[in-house]
């Protein structure tokens, strides 16, 4: 972040150290088309560098400064397509979804298609909700540079979402050696598998994206549920456990790691986590009724009770709620 602060005044005085003696040598040129094609292609030189602060600053998550360079970067060279490929991402990212098509068909009109603008073809098609659209797009990209997992991720998730799970499986699992180290394709096959209901394979496929990536509490999340579901309560218990470790535990584990509890009937240890579960999060309804069902369990009707009684107030359409007040 330091070093960032001061690159742009780096470059800027390159630039201007630059100048003075490339310009003075390039001025040596005499003709009038000659000091034109000297003009042209030191604007080139600086847009390029514009270009690359804006690609820094976009990696690290300063949109704004990222915007006024590339802006920049496009003013100094109207032709250079990385410039407008570049402008659709930031564009993207702040949700200027009409002016992200506007400037990508200036990307494609100024320079040749690619894996990178077919896949941000296929970005504005899923964000108008034309999924097949973006399927072919992604699909292009993918053929394009066949060694980016990322593409293939987001043909995959196209798969998906048009409700051909099964099609998005064997793709993933056909490029599962191309990609040992990818966490983000053992996870996605791990949602895939939970949509199909085997449980099973998705504990183990979140498994294995847990091995690669295993400072990732949201990977962790989902192999703890994925084990819950594949009823592998002890595993799922200790993976819930090292979550509600962390300082910024979510009810919603709380409320996995209580359900763990009472599947090894350890209702009392049920009853101590889910109390702080309904404390952390007051509005979640079935925070208040499991720990309803873990008071019957241990015949605290008073807090059974109490608990019912609030997850009725937060649902009251639930018939679960009411049949447990009963």
């Amino acid at each position: 972040m330091r070093r960032l602060a001061w690159m742009p005044m780096l470059v800027v005085g390159m630039l201007s150290l630059c100048s003075c003696a490339q310009w003075n040598g390039l001025m040596e040129m005499t003709t009038p088309d000659s000091k034109k094609q000297a003009t042209d292609r030191w604007r080139q030189v600086r847009s390029q560098l514009k270009l690359r602060l804006a690609s820094d600053q976009f990696k690290v998550g300063h949109i704004e400064e990222a915007k006024k360079f590339v802006s920049e970067a496009i003013q100094l060279d109207p032709t250079g397509q990385p410039a407008y490929v570049l402008m659709t991402k930031i564009q993207l990212e702040q949700g200027e979804t009409a002016q992200a098509v506007e400037t990508l068909e200036l990307a494609m009109t100024y320079g040749e298609e690619s894996a990178e603008t077919n896949y941000l073809q296929g970005v504005l098609a899923e964000r108008y909700g034309r999924f097949d659209e973006a399927l072919t797009s992604y699909q292009r990209a993918f053929d394009l540079d066949p060694l980016n997992a990322h593409y293939l991720a987001a043909t995959a998730e196209t798969l998906v979402a048009l409700d051909r799970a099964a099609e998005a499986l064997t793709l993933v699992r056909s490029r599962w050696t191309d990609f040992e180290q990818n966490a983000t394709l053992r996870a996605l096959a791990g949602g895939v598998y939970t949509l199909l209901g085997r449980h099973e394979d998705a504990a183990n496929a979140y498994a294995q994206a847990c091995r690669i990536s295993p400072d990732d509490h949201t990977m962790r999340r989902q192999l703890a549920n994925a084990l819950f579901q594949a009823e592998r309560y002890e595993e799922a218990a200790r993976e819930y456990e090292t979550l509600a470790a962390s300082d910024n535990v979510s009810a919603g584990v709380l409320v996995g790691l209580g359900r763990c509890y009472l599947e090894l009937n350890r209702p009392n240890d049920a009853k101590h986590i889910l109390q702080q579960a309904v404390d952390k999060d007051p509005a979640r309804a079935q925070a208040w009724h499991w720990l309803a069902r873990t008071a019957l369990m241990i015949d605290d009707l008073l807090t059974a009770r109490r608990a019912i009684t609030q997850a009725q107030q937060l649902e009251p359409s639930e018939t679960e709620h009411a049949l447990l007040m009963g």
